[in-house]
């Protein structure tokens, strides 16, 4: 009897699957794909975020608003546009991973309607 294999790529013993079991496959690949996409999402956000230092730029927009300022006071909401200068760093990865995220809960939605289902169809 043939198994389906829960992840890696399809070899050519696994192309004598039965037909029913194929998608089944394809959906794991699927899954293994994105979940390795989402790894590199995850590395890559590590590393922009352990050379991001911002505290020089903070220092240097405190110098100026200290002899700018009334009074030389300095406010939490004077550095909101450096924030979000800063942040946006991070928004395309945010965007990638909210993608993989849909993309995985609607293969895991089509896994879950099928398995009732006498025979899975299976679309990426």
């Amino acid at each position: 009897m043939k198994h389906v294999p829960t992840s890696g790529k399809s070899t050519d013993a696994n192309a004598e699957l039965p037909a029913a079991a194929r998608p089944l496959q394809m959906m794991l690949e699927d899954l293994d794909d994105a979940r390795a996409h989402r790894a590199r999402l995850v590395a890559e956000a590590k590393r922009v975020a352990s050379k991001d230092d911002i505290r020089p730029q903070v220092l240097e927009m405190t110098t100026k608003l200290v002899h700018g300022a009334p009074g030389g006071v300095v406010k939490p909401e004077m550095f909101e546009d450096l924030f979000d200068k800063e942040l946006r760093k991070y928004h395309r990865l945010a965007g990638e991973m909210q993608d993989h995220i849909r993309q995985q809960e609607k293969s895991l939605e089509t896994l879950e309607v099928s398995s009732g289902s006498e025979q899975l169809r299976y679309t990426p």
